[in-house]
């Protein structure tokens, strides 16, 4: 960008050449920031942390040549500089003293020799070419600090035009590209809004009807996030995105909110929670203004507030359920039950924190709140059961908090580290034996079938269904299950069998072979071992007359001098 006037532009306000240059770095080196002299500057108006060292810029407004009185506060800056970093210790890969007045030889070897001639790194002092690449990198930056709001509305209209102007084809451009230049044009102006922040936007679907939550969107969300609704399952996304580590410092992003709700209602008490504890809200009336950052708004707005979690880090260390002393012998120190952390929130008021955990199964939650000094302390722990989760593994975890509830005496510990909660009765959630013995029948017959067997909608199954699933059970992992029987009705399909007389005369067995099916909850499943019913001594009733039965013709038999009926797997080869 030639023609520029510095010496001009620095006489109409120099610390804008300082500040141009400083916003310039930051968006060229995303890991740049730039010091306040508030908080003393060490001699250094912007650096970089890298793993070799500082690499650092000290910006002046001179426009002219140096004399005494700027030669003085270059070598008070470099002295500066030296005592609070060099003379500390710390590595130094740079330095580089910026001025929009370029130095002349003489300038060159007076600063080599007499100011950084100490120094075991590279030092240069840049002039006006430097500050010409910032402005020709950055030219929405250079005319938004020294053109004024007017060029920089001239050079959006412009760029607008372009966008909005129709997409046509050409022998030399195709319809693509002729769109993709026009959204070019439309990122050049969203990078106009802010030099601290950009833009990043992307079009997704929902299913129709459905609209964005803080649940469903959890995936979608890197920062700061607008979704316009475009067309019935279309929404456009606009994510705000720092440009540098320094950004939210320089140019902070705050949410002013004022919660429309009802003393003692629901909604106030969400909200209440929310303030001592973090507790996610969904949906709240309320007031509320973006202060800050590209979506900035001038007034406040009215609608409805939801607040999410954001997913724990994990790395977080996980949670132990266990016993306290004095331990009974039947649970040792193995059977602790482990929670890994999913949601760690604290709250606005009183610094509450707020624990939420589930075992690696998914069968338990559990929901741990300390440390507040404005709300009591509490420990729930809940089913948590899903259709689709490994019954062997929701089998251990249940089983193992029905030990600790036997127990009684219980803590909740941090792994390596303190105590979380404790307590003498721990209460192990309703129905959590009932659906331990529904995982370990599913988890007994898992060897027995080449299916997948997994957890059912729990509270969708009936207790018929359950207990159909636990004569199963026992059948295949017990060997057999004996029964005795006094009648049975048989519908015949081929008359010509019951011509044999050996056949049904109270000797031998009926055997069925069959790959029994169950149904759980909505779910069916599939034993793919046969089982094997036997009827033992089967004979027809004495009102058969077994020459006048025809085809389709319904039977008695009962039992001559054994009545048992024998349930049993098929032996495996």
């Amino acid at each position: 960008m030639p023609g520029i006037d510095w010496a001009y532009l620095g006489a109409i306000g120099g610390e804008g050449l300082e500040d141009f240059a400083a916003t310039c770095l930051r968006q060229l080196y995303h890991d740049a920031r730039q010091t306040r002299p508030a908080s003393g500057d060490g001699g250094v108006d912007v650096y970089r942390e890298t793993p070799a060292g500082l690499v650092v810029w000290q910006i002046k407004k001179f426009t002219a040549p140096v004399g005494p009185g700027q030669r003085r506060q270059i070598k008070q800056s470099w002295r500066r500089f030296w005592d609070a970093n060099v003379a500390t210790g710390k590595p130094i890969i740079s330095y580089s003293l910026v001025t929009p007045w370029t130095p002349t030889s003489t300038a060159l070897t007076w600063f080599e020799n007499q100011v950084t001639s100490d120094a075991p790194f590279d030092t240069a002092w840049e002039g006006a070419a430097f500050f010409n690449m910032l402005a020709a990198r950055f030219p929405g930056t250079h005319d938004r600090f020294f053109k004024g709001p007017d060029v920089l509305e001239g050079m959006t209209l412009a760029k607008a035009t372009l966008a909005s102007s129709p997409v046509e084809s050409a022998d030399s451009i195709t319809m693509l590209e002729a769109i993709n230049a026009r959204e070019t044009a439309l990122r050049e102006i969203k990078d106009m809004i802010s030099d601290n922040y950009q833009i990043d936007s992307g079009t997704f679907r929902l299913p129709r009807g459905e609209a964005p939550t803080v649940a469903n969107m959890r995936g979608r969300i890197r920062g700061q996030t607008r979704w316009t609704r475009i067309d019935d399952t279309r929404w456009q996304a606009e994510t705000v995105v720092p440009t540098n580590a320094q950004s939210a410092e320089v140019e902070p992003i705050t949410i002013n909110m004022r919660f429309l709700v009802e003393p003692g209602s629901p909604e106030a008490e969400a909200v209440a929670d929310w303030n001592r504890w973090g507790v996610p809200l969904e949906g709240i009336p309320a007031e509320s203004q973006i202060v800050g950052g590209p979506f900035d708004e001038p007034e406040p707005s009215r609608g409805r507030l939801s607040f999410g979690a954001t997913e724990a880090p994990p790395d977080l260390p996980r949670l132990f359920l266990r016993a306290r002393p004095p331990f009974q012998d039947s649970l040792s120190p193995t059977e602790d039950v482990a929670f890994v952390v999913r949601e760690a929130t604290v709250g606005r008021l009183g610094g509450g924190l707020r624990i939420v955990a589930s075992t690696r199964s998914g069968a338990l939650t559990l929901e741990a709140r300390v440390r507040s000094e404005e709300a009591e302390p509490s420990f729930v722990l809940r089913l948590s059961v899903e259709a689709g989760q490994n019954p062997a593994a929701v089998a251990r975890d249940l089983t193992r908090v029905q030990a600790l509830e036997a127990h009684g005496a219980f803590e909740c510990v941090i792994e390596d580290g303190p105590v979380v909660a404790a307590g003498t009765d721990l209460g192990s959630p309703r129905l959590a034996a009932t659906i331990s013995r529904l995982a370990v029948d599913l988890a007994r017959l898992q060897p027995h079938t080449t299916s997948k067997l997994l957890m059912p909608d729990v509270w969708q199954t009936t207790d018929r269904q359950a207990e159909e699933l636990h004569r199963l059970a026992v059948i295949y992992d017990e060997g057999a299950l004996t029964e005795t029987w006094d009648k049975m009705n048989l519908t015949i399909e081929d008359p010509d069998l019951l011509r044999n007389p050996k056949l049904l005369n109270g000797e031998g067995a009926l055997l069925s072979p069959s790959e029994p099916t169950f149904t759980l909850g909505g779910t069916d499943y599939t034993i793919t071992r046969q089982l094997v019913v036997s009827v033992l001594s089967p004979k027809l009733a004495d009102w058969v007359d077994r020459t006048k039965v025809t085809r389709g013709s319904e039977i008695e038999i009962v039992p001559a001098s054994d009545n048992r009926i024998v349930w049993a797997p098929l032996a495996e080869e």
